[in-house]
């Protein structure tokens, strides 16, 4: 099964078409061309040899050949399939091509660079076999009559599909046997030709004609290149080609087999398990109240990480509990995190603080470390060039952090956000290299603390700033600053001196961990005042408790000692009338013996009077005996009185005693509780709202930052500003080592094959100087080409909701811990694979449709492993569990927040806007417009009203570039473009609502549009709850919506949004009739 959702994905990757460059012969830097068949190329174009290009740079040309539409390609597939036809969805309207030949700068093509099309080649199979997945899957068989048979000369392709290998390296083959022919005629290439060899290409593959551009069959991308670099046709061997499509085919396999050899590393065995429903945890929903102690214990101050980012505010609750649980997860252990970011909430924000605490903590480790933390000199050749590069102490390694994303926008805005000054409070000074940090982003930074990489321009540009020192300026006279090779040089030469040296950086930064650590036992100490009150309290209750109970002890002791005291004294009493019973007695017997007849008497009466004196004494000494009798018995009554009253006193003396001590503890307890209350008291007043309480309002706790302290505060962004002086002061310490090691990352960057261990050490290197840097998922592939599984330490995924979980599984393979950033219920992942082709590769492999990138999203399979998390509802009314959530929303006033948290989240957000200054645009509302002029989706008479409510926001005061203009069609966004320019609307806010993910404006215009003619159009837009949710949270003051009220409110979703939002008329904004 496993092994299978591999080959699904490797599957549907081959089958993804790179999208061809978007056509702009104005663009002065890398213009692209569109060509007809009567065109001229760019090298015979006078107009793009009036470009200007720098001294020491020349043109190259990239042909992108046999240009074709992905949606007809796609319906084609479908077709030849013979599958039913599924509901309306909009189309991508993308173009893609068949092959990609560079042309060096007279115009000769290179031959080893011939590139074709996976994608092209994979489609035009399925379509010939008549949608037979099992003849892609078995390898796949080429038409290669009449072909040259490959020379030795050329690189092997190794695309993991025969068929598409053979017919690579012929075809390649083919260029080379022409151009040898056009370099003997001195004739180089021309439209002609490469559209006759596109249109070959596209006969052995099948493709229809049907499927390809007429008016510019060719685009060709002319890009700059220096002189001083090698030309790409030398005579030194090439490398294998780029493979023409999805960049991820080779990373799956890989992935696939570290997987299938048990070394795929926790991260990605925890995503594939939940994914597959293998993953148990004991989740924990940050929202029920029964886990509110357990929340709150992750907030305990000793979790919260020592570093800051020097921001003017803390984290709110939720960002804080993040961060908490992220670092504390990870830090020690690999592993994934996943966190819910819905919009507005503050990724970024959350991200900043993982970054500050990853770089303190290995400040902390250099610091501590007192072992050398570089080996000796080694070397490595690379292409016959001897490479000194030096291994790291272990201190110094796993702690790069790489930010990627599908959405190079999202990846640039968080390695461009970060070094820049409006990134840290005014109060931060400058000091971690703040010069080049400004000369890489283009704009007055902070600190080198982030950078923008990924594809190879990113790279080479990032290269050229940060190590050689050349300015962005487009001036040749602009003066030279230097780069971190030149300084680290004169630092090795003596020439300067260390900005800080590490015995000061060292001393200063144990000297801000000190101070931190003594503000966190305070605060550790605070913490626990709870807990000790709690449990005074509990003690003082138990001997309260237990005195009661004494006390009714003792008196009920009291009522039995009373009784025995009146059965003491009636028992005392009856022992003495037995003792005189006794004394009469032995009285009587003594005075009777006094009467014993003598001889005479006994004589005289012949012994009658002896026998009768002897029975009179026997009953007497009788008597007496029986008295005595009864006096011991009365004795030993009182006795056992006597005894039992003792053992009685005893026992009420030790219960007294007992008691006096209880009272003793009551009051010293009363008294320490006293005391802990007091302090308690003061504790909460002096953190106010940032005190963590366990039964408060949702909106309380959330826009609380607990143990927000300002002296805490400022004590940890003291450490990690003390760990970037660390950082600094460690390189310039080590010129030598940097220089060789930088170097080493330098030749990683641009794609110098090496092994896995010393790829690893230059990123590890890299990111000791620069700690973030960012990719997008595309170009990871080809930038971590010699990167090895778990090499990354951080691995920080950002707008994960859109991302293809096939493409965060390869990033996640090559990281030791990942987190995961982003939100279900925004924009999913964008697929040029027809469902219908998507289903039936599931269903050829058997594996459950789940797992089809068109159906889940990488946040969607992490947010099943989290352990912190709560419940959404889902569009079939369905909860579904998401990572640990932000909350506080602060980006979209009333009433697009409710909107927002009411369809897409089920309330689970707070709304954290303050009200802002009052403005005179009109209310929000929507524009009913029941247009009958339709140009496709676009309405005639919606374009009025745009036009109409446009200038009348832009007649009252509001700035051009505050204004956002967005719709679910391409087709209107066309027209939206085009109103833009008409009246100077910043159009880097206008397109569809696809394009506005990770945007925000003042004004939002959603201009709704959907030809009447196809009612499934907006079915499809209201299908789910995240195209609205996207429009509608771009939104920060004000949204207008224009369209067909009565026919939108019909469907999901957007009938909340038609109840929230009152019908706009005349007399409200004097727009629309």
């Amino acid at each position: 099964m496993k092994n299978s959702i591999f080959q699904l994905w490797q599957t549907v990757e081959a089958l993804t078409p790179a999208e061809a460059a978007r056509i702009d012969a104005a663009d002065p830097i890398s213009p692209v061309y569109g060509l007809a068949i009567d065109s001229v190329m760019p090298w015979e174009d006078v107009a793009h040899q009036r470009k200007r290009i720098e001294a020491g740079w020349r043109w190259q040309y990239i042909a992108q050949c046999g240009i074709y539409s992905v949606d007809e390609v796609s319906r084609l597939l479908v077709s030849a399939a013979s599958m039913p036809e599924l509901p309306w969805q909009e189309r991508l309207g993308a173009r893609s091509r068949l092959f990609d030949l560079a042309m060096d700068s007279n115009g000769y093509p290179i031959a080893h660079t011939f590139a074709l099309s996976l994608a092209a080649w994979a489609s035009g199979l399925l379509i010939r076999e008549r949608g037979d997945v099992e003849s892609l899957l078995s390898g796949g068989v080429s038409r290669l009559e009449g072909l040259p048979v490959p020379g030795n000369t050329l690189p092997e392709v190794r695309s993991g599909y025969a068929g598409f290998d053979m017919l690579s390296m012929a075809l390649m083959q083919l260029v080379a046997d022409q151009v040898e022919c056009m370099r003997e005629e001195a004739r180089p290439a021309g439209v002609a030709w490469l559209a006759q060899l596109a249109h070959e290409v596209a006969e052995r593959l099948g493709i229809p004609l049907i499927a390809f551009d007429k008016r510019a069959p060719l685009r060709v991308r002319s890009v700059r290149v220096r002189v001083a670099t090698q030309d790409i046709d030398s005579s030194a061997k090439p490398s294998a080609p780029d493979i023409l499509t999805s960049f991820f085919v080779e990373d799956l396999s890989r992935a696939e087999a570290a997987f299938s050899t048990g070394k795929a590393g926790k991260g990605l065995s925890q995503f594939i398990a939940a994914g597959t429903g293998n993953f148990e945890v004991d989740r924990v929903d940050v929202r029920d109240e029964d886990c509110a102690e357990v929340v709150l214990d992750r907030m305990r101050p000793d979790r919260i990480p020592v570093g800051r980012w020097p921001s003017d505010h803390a984290l709110v609750f939720s960002q804080q509990l993040a961060v908490n649980e992220a670092v504390s997860t990870l830090a020690d252990d690999a592993g994934l995190f996943a966190v819910n970011g819905p919009p507005g909430t503050g990724k970024t924000t959350l991200l900043r603080d993982v970054v500050a605490s990853v770089v303190t903590q290995r400040a902390m480790q250099m610091v501590k470390s007192r072992t050398r933390k570089f080996t000796d000199k080694q070397v490595f050749k690379l292409s016959g060039v001897s490479l000194p590069f030096y291994k790291m102490h272990e201190c110094l390694q796993g702690s790069s952090i790489v930010v990627a994303s599908s959405n190079n926008g999202a990846v640039e805005n968080v390695s461009l956000e970060l070094p820049g000054a409006q990134a840290v409070s005014q109060r931060v000074n400058p000091s971690y290299f703040p010069e080049i940090a400004s000369r890489i982003i283009g704009k007055p930074a902070w600190g080198l603390i982030a950078a923008p990489l990924g594809k190879r321009s990113n790279r080479s540009e990032f290269l050229s700033r940060f190590w050689w020192g050349e300015s962005r300026s487009a001036d040749p006279d602009s003066e030279k600053a230097p780069g971190l090779r030149e300084l680290l040089r004169s630092i090795q030469q003596g020439v300067l001196s260390p900005r800080i040296s590490w015995d000061d950086a060292a001393a200063k930064f144990k000297e801000a961990v000190e101070c931190e650590e003594q503000i966190r036992a305070k605060m550790l100490a605070l913490s626990k005042l709870p807990e000790h009150v709690a449990h005074i309290t509990l003690r003082r209750n138990s001997d309260q408790a237990a005195l009661t109970h004494i006390e009714e002890q003792l008196y009920e002791l009291e009522s039995v000692s009373q009784a025995l005291r009146v059965q003491s004294s009636l028992a005392t009493k009856d022992l003495w009338a037995a003792v005189e019973a006794v004394n009469r007695a032995e009285t009587a017997q003594k005075l009777h013996s006094l009467t014993k007849p003598g001889a005479l008497a006994w004589m005289a009466t012949l012994g009658l009077a002896a026998r009768e004196w002897g029975e009179r004494n026997q009953a007497l000494l009788k008597e007496s005996h029986a008295a005595r009798q009864a006096a011991i018995a009365k004795q030993a009554a009182l006795d056992a009185i006597t005894s039992e009253m003792e053992q009685l006193n005893a026992h009420i003396e030790a219960l007294t005693k007992r008691q006096n001590l209880l009272a003793e503890a009551i009051d010293a307890a009363e008294a320490n509780l006293e005391t802990h209350e007091s302090k308690l008291r003061a504790a909460i007043s002096e953190l106010g709202s940032n005190w963590p309480m366990i039964n408060v309002d949702p909106s309380q706790r959330e826009h609380s930052s607990p143990w927000a302290h300002p002296a805490w505060l400022k004590a940890r962004e003291e450490v990690f500003l003390a760990a970037l002086d660390v950082h600094r002061a460690f390189i310039e310490s080590h010129p030598t080592q940097m220089i060789a090691n930088l170097g080493l990352a330098s030749d990683w960057l641009n794609g110098k094959p090496m092994p896995h261990d010393l790829a690893k050490l230059a990123l590890d290197s890299l990111c000791l100087v620069v700690p973030v840097i960012s990719t997008t998922f595309a170009s990871m592939p080809r930038m971590f080409a010699s990167v090895g599984g778990q090499a990354i330490g951080w691995l920080l995924i950002d707008e994960a909701g859109q991302a293809a979980p096939s493409h965060a599984a390869c990033a996640i393979w090559r990281a030791r811990r990942t987190v995961i950033v982003g939100d279900p219920r925004q924009l999913e992942p964008v697929s040029t694979i027809p469902v219908e082709v998507e289903d039936m590769l599931a269903k050829t492999l058997k594996v459950e449709d789940g797992w089809l990138p068109s159906r889940v999203s990488a946040q969607s399979l992490a947010d099943r492993s989290a352990r912190l998390g709560t419940f959404i509802p889902d569009e079939a009314g369905e909860k579904i569990w998401v990572g640990c959530p932000l909350r506080l929303h602060r980006r979209c006033d009333e009433p697009m927040f409710t909107v927002s948290n009411t369809i897409a989240y089920g309330g689970m957000m707070v709304h954290g806007k303050p009200a802002g200054t009052p403005n005179n645009l009109p209310p929000s509302g929507w524009l009913d417009v029941q247009g009958v002029v339709a140009a496709g989706h676009w309405i005639v008479e919606e374009e009025a009203c745009l036009r109409k409510l446009v200038a009348r926001i832009l007649g009252i005061g509001a700035h051009a570039n505050e204004i956002a203009m967005i719709s679910p069609f391409r087709d209107c966004a066309q027209n939206l473009r085009r109103v833009a320019r008409e009246m100077s609307v910043d159009g880097g806010k206008v397109g569809t609502v696809h394009t506005a993910q990770g945007k925000e404006a003042d004004v939002v215009i959603l201009v709704l549009g959907g030809d009447p003619r196809l009612p499934g159009a907006k079915a499809w837009a209201a299908s789910k709850p995240n195209l609205l949710n996207v429009a509608n949270s771009r939104a920060k003051k004000r949204l207008y919506v224009i369209g067909d009220r009565s026919l939108w409110q019909r469907q999901n979703y957007f009938s909340v949004l038609a109840d929230s939002l009152p019908v706009l008329n005349t007399a409200d904004i004097n727009v629309c009739r």
